[in-house]
């Protein structure tokens, strides 16, 4: 049990690695395959940088607007991906805070 913060935190940062790369596949895979859409998806009406942009519009897109809609594989299996990882973490967290309080 001592060693328990230390594996939970290698291991939610591995999850987050794989996360992040799974993200950057998704980008490039959208701007390959949706043009027209990630040109909307970079339009820059605030004066962020492009990247922040990109990942707003993104997020908002992957809830409630046009790559919500389609049946894409890869949007899918990010979607996927993203949940189990949150998911892992928000257990390991409560485990931790659980074996905490128990010492």
């Amino acid at each position: 049990m001592e060693n328990y913060p230390i594996l939970a935190f290698i291991l939610i940062c591995a999850l987050f690695i794989i996360q992040n790369r799974k993200y950057n596949a998704l980008l490039t895979h959208l701007s390959q395959a949706y043009p027209a859409q990630w040109e909307q998806l970079a339009k820059n009406t605030l004066g962020d940088t492009s990247r922040s942009a990109i990942a707003a519009n993104l997020h908002e897109s992957l809830k409630s607007g046009f790559f919500s809609t389609l049946d894409d594989p890869k949007i899918n299996q990010f979607k996927r991906l993203k949940t189990i990882n949150m998911t892992v973490c928000s257990v390991l967290a409560v485990l931790g805070l659980t074996i905490a309080y128990m010492y």
